[in-house]
C-alpha cells in the first residue's frame, strides 16, 4: 500500500487495527502449517511465527509495457517497464499520455 494515498492508507490500517486484524507487511513468508486444530501457523523468513485465521498474499504487480511496443512510438519506459510521465501524465512523446498502475511512481 506504499503508493497509495497516504490519508487513506493511515485510516485503513487504524480500523483494521480496531477490528484485530494484524498485518505483515515486508514479511517473507517461509511456511504455512495446517495444525490438526485447523487453525494455521504462518512461519516467516525472519524466524517468527503467528497463529493466523485467515491469509491475503499480496505479491504486487508489474507493467506488461515490453508486449505492446512502446518503442515503435518512442514511448519511454524505466528499468522496470513503468511509463515516463510528467505531473500532467504526458509521456515524452506529444499527445500520448498514460495514467493508471502502468506509470512511473505508481506502483514502484
Amino acid at each position: 500500500m506504499r503508493n497509495q494515498d497516504p490519508l487513506i492508507v493511515d485510516t485503513l490500517l487504524e480500523v483494521l487495527a480496531q477490528d484485530g486484524i494484524e498485518l505483515h507487511t515486508q514479511a517473507t513468508p517461509q511456511e504455512v502449517v495446517k495444525n490438526a486444530d485447523g487453525s494455521l501457523t504462518l512461519k516467516l523468513q525472519d524466524g517468527r511465527e503467528t497463529s493466523v485465521e485467515s491469509l491475503v498474499w499480496a505479491i504486487g504487480r508489474e507493467p506488461a509495457t515490453d508486449k505492446i511496443n512502446l518503442e515503435a512510438a518512442g514511448v519511454e519506459t524505466n528499468e522496470r517497464g513503468f511509463i515516463k510521465v510528467d505531473k500532467f501524465q504526458n509521456t515524452n512523446v506529444p499527445n500520448i499520455y498514460a495514467v493508471g498502475d502502468i506509470i512511473e511512481g505508481v506502483l514502484n
